[in-house]
This record gives C-alpha cells, sequence and structure tokens, in this order.
C-alpha cells in the first residue's frame, strides 16, 4: 500500500505527516478525537456516542487493506468516517461532495456531521496495491464549512479486501478495517423481541446484537436509492416472529418452542423476496404464542407490545401487535409483516390506526413459517385454511409501493393479471351485519363509503348479507348465515392450532422429557380441540368454508375476470369496537376462537385481500389519564381474489385524490 499527499501520486516517506499538509493532518487529528469520543454505554459491546447519540459498530470489518508496520492512520485517520463511492459522486470535486454530504445530512436520520471529519472518496480497482492520497483541506473550502477535516482518496489494488462491501455511507476506521456503523434505538414500545443485523461474514445469514432493548438501524445511505431491480432499497422492516430467518432460531412466541428450535439455514422464501427488492430486516417482532389472540394480561412468555394511541394503555390486539407496534411507535421503521388468521392483521391495524393489507390466501409461499428443524419436519399454523400474510405501513403509496413490488416478484404462485382495477366499480356496504354499531363513528363510515362510491362511481350498495345467504342458500339448510356458519371460523381456528402444536409438544417431550408450556388460553383451546373435533367435524368445517368463499366470490365481491380491466365490487365496513379496549383489563378464560359468524371474518373465510384504512380519530374520556384522548376511527376493505395490487392501487389514488381522507399517519399518541 501506498500513502500519498496532494494532488499528485508520487509516493512519500514513512510517514504523511513528514511531507506537505503536515499542518492540515495535525488539525485533522485533533479534531477528529474531540468529535468522535469513544463512549461506554452500559452492557453494549463496540459502542460509540456521537453528539449524545448511541451507536455500535459491527464485530467484523466489511473491508480492509494490508497496512505496512512503519505506517500508522489512527487516529489521523478515523474512528469516524463517511465513505463516498464514486457511484454516489463521480465528480470527487469540492461543490459536489458538499452538497452529497448535505444531502444525506438532511435525509439519513443514522448519518451526522460527526462522520464527516473524515472524508474517504473511493475510486474504482486500480491495481496490485492500494494507494492513499490524501488531499490539501485547503483545496476544499466548501467541505471545510461542514466540519471536514481531511479527505482521503483511496484507489483500491489487490490488497484490498472485501472492496464489494464498502458502498458509500458511515463508517468507523480501526487499525486499516471499515466497520458498519448501527444506530441504536431504544425500544420503548416492546415491540421488538429481537433485533438482528445482516451478517458481514455471510451476507445470506442474521445475527442478533444486544442488549435486546435497543434496535440497531443502518443507515440508508448504504443501500444507495430504489432502482428498478431494488424498488425497495433501504426501507426497514421488521418481521413478526413466525417466519424462518438464517442464522437466526424462530420463537413463535414460545420460550419452549425456541429451546426446541434449530439455528435456521434457509430464510422463507417471502422474506428473501424483501431482501432482494432491497428492504432491510432490523428485527423479529413479537406475537402471541403461537400466533393466537391472546389478550396483554394472558401473556406469559414474552411481555406485550404497548400501543401507542390514546392513553397509550390500550390494547395493541392479537399476535401481530409487535409488528403493528413498531410501526405506530417508531418512526425509524417503514414497515412490518405480520401473518392473519382471523384478524391478526385487521384487528392490530384498526386498534392503532396505521394502513395493512392482507393478501389474498395463497398470494405468497408458505414455506419458511414456523418450522421445527432441519432433520424432523415443518408446520404451518392454520395456513391450510385460514392463514395469510401480510404487512403494516404508515403511508398508502408505500403500502401500495410494497405490494405491487412483492407480489410482482413472486413469479406467479398467484396470478394478479385478472384484477387490474379500474372505475366504475360498487362499494357494497353491509349495514345490518355490523358486529359493531358505534354511533359516534358511525357518520365517519357513512362520508368515507359515499366518498368511495362517488371515486370509483359506482353504485352504493346497502346490503344484508343474511338476506343474500337464506336467498341463495349455499349449504340447502334455508337457515341464517349466523346459524350455517356458528361454529365454522371456530372449528377452522381450533384444527389449525392443534394440528401445528400437537407434535411440537411431542417432540418436545422426547428431547426434554416434560411437557411444554402452554399459557392458559392456548391450554384451553388445546383442550377444546381435542374433546371437540371429530373427523366429521373437520369435513364438515371444510365445507362450509368452501361455500362460503363460492358464496361471495359469486354473490357479493365478484371479479370482473380476464375479458374486462375491472372487477364488480367492493365491499367496506367499521373494522374494531371503536370504543377504548384497555390492556389492563382482564377476560375470563375462553379458547379465543369465534363460536360466531360475522362480517369481520369475510376476508378470512373467503380468502380474499383486505386493507385497513385509518379515516379518522374519535374522542373518549380515559380512565387512566382521566383526560380526552383520541383512537383512531378505521375502515375494511375487501375486494376480490388475486385484486391486492389492483385494491391499494385504487385506495392510494382515492385517498391522495381526495384531499380529506389521510394518506399518511404519524407515529405516536395521534393519527
Amino acid at each position: 500500500m501506498q500513502i500519498l499527499i496532494g494532488e499528485s501520486p508520487g509516493p512519500v516517506g514513512a510517514s504523511p505527516m513528514a511531507a506537505a499538509g503536515a499542518a492540515d493532518m495535525r488539525t485533522a487529528e485533533t479534531a477528529v478525537a474531540a468529535a468522535a469520543r469513544i463512549e461506554t454505554i452500559p452492557q453494549v459491546e463496540n459502542a460509540i456516542e456521537l453528539q449524545g447519540i448511541s451507536y455500535r459498530w459491527s464485530s467484523d470489518a466489511i473491508a480492509q487493506f494490508c497496512l505496512p508496520e512503519e505506517h500508522t492512520l489512527n487516529p489521523q485517520f478515523g474512528p469516524c468516517v463517511v465513505v463516498v463511492q464514486a457511484t454516489s459522486c463521480p465528480d470527487f470535486s469540492d461543490a459536489a461532495l458538499a452538497q452529497t454530504l448535505a444531502l444525506w445530512l438532511a435525509t439519513d436520520d443514522v448519518f451526522c456531521s460527526s462522520f464527516c471529519t473524515t472524508v474517504v472518496c473511493v475510486t474504482a480497482a486500480t491495481g496490485r496495491e492500494t494507494q492513499l492520497i490524501y488531499s490539501l483541506l485547503k483545496s476544499f473550502p466548501a467541505l471545510k464549512d461542514l466540519g471536514v477535516q481531511q479527505i482521503v482518496k483511496i484507489l483500491p489494488g489487490d490488497d484490498f479486501r472485501g472492496l464489494q462491501n464498502l458502498c458509500s455511507g458511515p463508517y468507523v476506521w480501526r487499525d486499516a478495517c471499515f466497520y458498519q456503523i448501527y444506530r441504536l434505538y431504544p425500544g420503548t414500545q416492546s415491540a421488538f423481541l429481537s433485533s438482528i443485523v445482516q451478517s458481514t461474514c455471510n451476507g445470506h445469514h442474521f445475527i442478533e446484537t444486544y442488549p435486546t432493548t435497543h434496535v440497531a438501524v443502518p443507515s440508508r445511505i448504504h443501500f444507495g436509492p430504489p432502482s428498478h431491480h431494488r424498488p425497495l432499497a433501504g426501507l426497514r422492516f421488521g418481521l413478526k416472529d413466525l417466519f424462518d430467518v438464517a442464522g437466526l432460531k424462530t420463537s413463535a412466541g414460545s420460550r419452549a418452542y425456541y429451546d426446541l428450535c434449530s439455528e435456521i439455514k434457509e430464510t422463507a422464501p417471502l422474506v428473501e423476496m424483501l431482501l432482494r427488492l432491497g428492504a432491510v430486516l432490523i428485527g423479529k417482532t413479537k406475537l402471541t404464542q403461537f400466533a393466537n389472540g391472546e389478550d396483554p394480561q394472558e401473556w406469559i412468555d414474552y411481555t406485550c407490545p404497548w400501543n401507542p394511541r390514546g392513553d397509550g394503555y390500550q390494547n395493541p390486539d392479537t399476535s401481530s401487535s409487535g409488528s403493528a407496534s413498531a410501526v405506530s411507535s417508531y418512526d425509524w421503521v417503514d414497515f412490518a409483516v405480520g401473518s392473519d388468521t382471523c384478524g391478526s392483521i385487521a384487528c392490530p391495524a384498526a386498534a392503532q390506526g396505521i394502513f395493512a393489507i392482507r393478501f389474498t390466501q395463497g398470494a405468497l409461499p408458505r414455506e419458511g413459517v414456523f418450522r421445527l428443524n432441519e432433520d424432523a419436519y415443518s408446520i404451518y399454523i392454520q395456513v391450510c385454511h385460514l392463514d395469510s400474510v401480510g404487512f403494516f405501513a404508515r403511508d398508502v403509496e408505500l403500502l401500495s409501493h410494497i405490494t405491487s413490488h412483492w407480489l410482482s416478484a413472486n413469479g406467479g404462485v398467484h396470478d394478479q393479471s385478472d384484477c387490474n382495477l379500474s372505475v366504475p366499480t360498487d362499494v357494497i356496504y353491509p349495514w345490518s351485519s355490523f358486529p359493531h354499531q358505534a354511533p359516534d363513528t358511525l357518520d365517519t363510515h357513512d362520508r368515507f363509503v359515499a366518498s368511495l362510491a362517488e371515486f370509483t362511481k359506482g353504485a352504493r350498495i346497502e346490503l344484508d348479507i343474511d338476506d343474500k345467504w337464506k336467498q341463495t342458500c349455499p349449504l340447502g339448510s334455508g337457515l341464517s348465515i349466523y346459524d350455517d356458519l356458528s361454529k365454522t371460523t371456530a372449528h377452522l381456528h381450533l384444527a389449525g392450532f392443534s394440528d401445528a402444536v400437537k407434535p411440537f409438544r411431542e417432540e418436545y417431550w422426547r428431547k426434554f422429557g416434560k411437557d411444554p408450556y402452554l399459557d392458559r388460553v392456548n391450554g384451553e383451546k388445546m383442550r377444546v380441540a381435542e374433546t371437540s373435533l371429530t373427523p366429521d367435524i373437520r369435513h364438515e368445517m371444510v365445507q362450509q368454508k368452501d361455500a362460503f368463499s363460492r358464496f361471495v366470490r359469486e354473490k357479493l365481491i365478484k371479479s370482473a375476470g380476464k375479458a374486462s380491466d375491472t372487477f364488480a365490487a367492493v365491499m367496506v365496513w367499521p373494522f374494531n369496537p371503536q370504543e377504548p379496549q384497555y390492556r389492563d383489563a382482564y377476560p375470563p378464560l375462553t379458547p379465543h376462537v369465534n363460536w360466531r359468524w360475522d362480517v369481520d371474518y369475510t376476508a378470512p373465510l373467503a380468502g380474499l385481500p383486505q386493507v385497513i384504512v385509518p379515516i379518522g380519530q374519535y374522542e373518549y374520556k380515559s380512565r387512566i389519564t382521566g383526560n380526552t384522548e383520541y383512537l383512531p376511527i378505521c375502515a375494511s376493505v375487501v375486494g376480490p381474489a388475486g385484486s391486492d395490487i389492483a385494491l391499494v392501487q385504487l385506495l392510494s389514488r382515492f385517498l391522495q385524490g381526495s384531499k380529506v381522507w389521510p394518506v399518511a399517519v404519524k407515529s405516536g399518541r395521534y393519527i
């Protein structure tokens, strides 16, 4: 390696301080030491504090080059630097570099001015020996105004290892090595089960970071701007700990299951798609034990996440509540992935006032969900009958963007081509079937439905689903839908749960010689499943589900088919109780299954896409704070099977054009 000073490429002596520019270098040494003082952060290894912000750096270097013993770069070079690749700033001029750094300072939450003390410009690889060229600071007045103390140009040679990993952005420099830097955000809302980062040694594996009270977040600069091949570049997401990630273990919300689970070797395909599209996985989010719908008081293995809305003591609601809480609480999380059996996407989205979509059942591959171990078998909670995947976001445009690229990347597993929605489209409003009749919020829903129908130029159809059911008689019984399907959802839920958990309990007993812990809800659910699910009931529940699915797809929410670019209708109704649901309420012991039919189960039972849309807030008197607080009002919008992309695009266009309804919500107390 050669170290040079100034703009000429000629070599100099053993130390760069011995030649022209030494005064600039001595100034840099003092400034760098002051600006990037390494602090001791309790329980955090590789920690540094800059401008009152906590950071940690990776244990392994992502790039390094050979440094001759006679050359010493520290502290003159580092410890905190910003790397500028030619791809980010082809012209390493004073003006271009200053403009690039100013943009990063304004837009990136990890990058701060302390990294600007040393600017490292990296060119394309040039030869066998790496060269360092120290530029004279007086030639860069605009950079000097930004606090830059030294500029180093690196001409990488064959001895520069990991060059392909060294992207533009902030790093820690120590002992001729570049280390990835992460900002540590406190996990105040208990949404994350673990903070994870991509391994610097094996890019296909992830590792947990500690302490888990903080989430380590990389700079968005490293991932570059979105592109055709990486349209989700730099978008950070949390992942419900029901999905496999290589290098980690999956908990499924159970400490016993985590103990039994082996380290995962392959990431779930649906997660791998997001990573290939450029999204950045930052942590596993919490869920109820085995993805069931326990209330906060019933969480035992892990602490229930917090709902930031209203008085801060509201139920975050059901099994994907950790993913929803991450999005509703933290600006530094862009979206979070969950699963939905009977409302585990819809319920927490509505309770926390954020956008969400439950995909058409089967829209994404099921592999890598709730996996036991490599040598035994894989099991899936309720996927055969009710389960689907979905995600949460604060912005409807982002919801549409991710949906479009994620499902399009699936390679035709589920055809989205026959539902390219355009107007006119009817809006079905099943007013007589609402499970929740809150007068204070129904006016908001009525206005939302009227606005949507006006936008689609279709008819607003007020429909009684039970009347339609009795007219068509799908099961041939002549009974109401409430009688025909009174136990269908419960039986499907119980069957999926017991079929997944029973083999886990057997495997746990074989390995540890004892039963695994089931919380009181799951224990009761297992008892009910074992005593009530006969083969005849299992056969009947599948027939009932199929009949309901045909009824909805043929009589209510019909697709116009491939011959048209429209589908016939969407169905809209108020979602969630629209009244306070306090997290300290202790419910009676039940198996938390739904011994009834109501319109909220339309999407799960029929396998349809469902979007939750925040449309306002209502006020209430909090028994916690004694003050008037505000909670979200949300609508559920369901479209035909396979219309996921078109449905979200329709809603995005509608909301952005309305100037009345929210297109985005904030994190924190108010939407």
